[in-house]
């Protein structure tokens, strides 16, 4: 109105114009808006196909693991949280090698802590059965199974990142990176708390780096998902509160999630790993606890599972 006594223009005409125009802006958001909306006999047909999937054993709802009752959600975050020295650096390398060799599922392992040849070498060892760490001498027979192993894994689509001191930031940057020219869909980080201080605040305070971290992740994971139409799945190992190391893993809960609120948060899937009665440390293969304590698809409750320290490999008891 103020236009058209400036003006002299009819109040009306520019009345209407300006509605005209919300009307424009409106309707552009519902263009934008569309699709997101559905009548339920448009999901349907897709939930049954999943279903049916699940019985004939051919679902891909789950990243496939070498383990029978781990069911990890695909497109969404997974927390493995133990003590340190209890394996869940191996278990992430174990997931991520399992998924490149056995299903040819480009994956990538991103390390905050140990080096790229030291997880190779791991990975290495857990493929061929063959202990190589501190091995000074090795058996022809041995040699081969490592020669085997070696182009198993040259074959498959198995990156990792060598990463320490990164910032969630910088670790975006080369997911996306590698997702763009090796086509990853799941990233294995290891460990959460070793993420690296983006600001002074956040070198002061780690409670806020890690939520910080999570957060950016979490945003991360579902805008690159959108945008490629297919799922991303990120799979965190994480450290528990000092409180776990007198617990079996049955007895652990989420409040032992160290250092972060997010964590419990973003997850699909939160599962300790840890001893059991049966534990014996001085054993080569110990017999240990997985606890699901979280899990949005699926069962949560507790399970065996056997840790070969040797060759760093986790296997079903």
């Amino acid at each position: 109105m103020i236009q058209a006594g400036e003006s002299g223009a009819d109040g009306m005409g520019v009345l209407s114009s300006a509605i005209g125009s919300l009307e424009s802006v409106r309707d552009g958001h519902e263009t934008a808006s569309a699709g997101k909306t559905k009548h339920v006999k448009e999901l349907l047909p897709a939930v049954l196909d999943d279903i049916q999937a699940r019985i004939d054993g051919e679902s891909r709802e789950w990243i496939p693991t070498p383990w029978r009752w781990v069911n990890i959600t695909r497109g969404g975050a997974a927390i493995i949280a133990a003590r340190p020295g209890k394996g869940k650096s191996a278990f992430l390398e174990n997931l991520a090698k399992h998924m490149a060799v056995a299903h040819n599922e480009p994956t990538c392992m991103v390390s905050l802590e140990m080096s790229d040849k030291m997880l190779a070498e791991r990975a290495l060892s857990g493929e061929s059965g063959v202990q190589t760490m501190s091995a000074t001498v090795i058996t022809k027979g041995e040699m081969e199974a490592l020669r085997a192993a070696g182009k198993r894994l040259c074959d498959a689509p198995f990156y990792i990142a060598d990463m320490p001191g990164a910032t969630a930031d910088e670790v975006i940057v080369e997911m996306r990176r590698i997702h763009r020219k090796h086509g990853v869909h799941t990233f294995c980080i290891d460990y959460i708390q070793d993420i690296g201080s983006a600001n002074n605040d956040e070198a002061k305070n780690p409670k806020l780096r890690i939520d910080n971290a999570l957060t950016k992740f979490d945003v991360f994971r579902k805008r690159l998902a959108k945008s490629c139409g297919a799922p991303i799945t990120h799979v965190f190992a994480a450290q528990s509160d000092r409180e776990a190391d007198k617990l079996t893993a049955r007895e652990m809960r989420m409040s032992l999630l160290s250092g972060s609120s997010q964590l419990e948060k973003i997850a699909f899937h939160v599962m300790f790993l840890g001893p059991c009665e049966k534990t014996v440390p001085t054993d080569d293969v110990l017999v240990m606890e997985a606890n699901v304590v979280k899990n949005r698809m699926g069962n949560t409750g507790y399970f065996e599972l056997a840790f070969h320290k040797k060759i760093t490999k986790w296997t079903d008891v």
